[in-house]
């Protein structure tokens, strides 16, 4: 179904005092509208509060996007800026010397949570306001919302929808990068964590993955 048809069905099946639809239909307008949060700095200073546990709220769209549907830009973990290839040869968090540094162990480095504004690109674009989700948020997210696969605005991906106040994200399928190379748009999407692996896996650290059949939090390529 989609986002236009979603819409006018909501509507009337609401006017017909369909209680359910009414939150869905509320959930897609929040969506377009989003909640100013008077952010200091950066874009955007529209979020989405759904209501959860731990009090976090979730931006309106992807960084580099400005609608929810746009897929935005895309980043290596740790990195703050995009580029045309993604690959070992390209990341730039990798110990080539061999030397010491707080981050590294073998060859890759960065191995704790990040948050510093030279590794965390949504503090690093967006502002102070703003932050990579962790692990354990993503995880929330998960559990604490109902997720739909759908249509939105022509863009293949999942409604989150807030199991306590009805409010809605969308997660477009934005697909991911081997090399130089864009894949599985419309079919999956890997949203980074600030959290890496542990020590054994030192190339790797969490992500939100996202296909048309499940959501899982799972490790995923630094350098992708």
């Amino acid at each position: 179904m989609s986002c236009e048809n979603a819409v006018k069905w909501f509507e009337k099946a609401a006017a017909r005092g369909n209680a359910e639809a009414k939150i869905k239909l509320d959930s897609y307008r929040n969506i377009e509208k989003g909640k100013n949060n008077d952010a200091v700095s950066g874009l955007p200073k529209d979020y989405i509060d759904l209501g959860l546990p731990s009090g976090l709220k979730w931006a309106k769209c992807n960084i580099g996007a400005n609608k929810p549907e746009e897929y935005g830009d895309y980043y290596a973990w740790g990195e703050i800026e995009s580029k045309k290839e993604y690959s070992i040869e390209t990341y730039i968090h990798i110990n080539k010397e061999g030397s010491w540094s707080r981050f590294w162990n073998g060859m890759y480095m960065l191995l704790g949570d990040i948050g510093e504004k030279e590794y965390d690109v949504a503090r690093n674009k967006w502002g102070d306001n703003w932050r990579l989700p962790t692990r354990a948020e993503f995880q929330e997210l998960k559990d604490c919302c109902i997720w739909e696969w759908t249509i939105w605005n022509g863009k293949c991906g999942y409604m989150v929808t807030s199991k306590k106040n009805g409010n809605a994200i969308f997660l477009p399928a934005n697909g991911r990068y081997n090399g130089t190379s864009l894949m599985e748009q419309e079919n999956c999407g890997n949203y980074w964590s600030a959290s890496p692996a542990s020590v054994i896996k030192p190339d790797c650290s969490y992500c939100l993955h996202i296909n048309n059949r499940s959501v899982c939090v799972q490790l995923g390529a630094r350098v992708d």
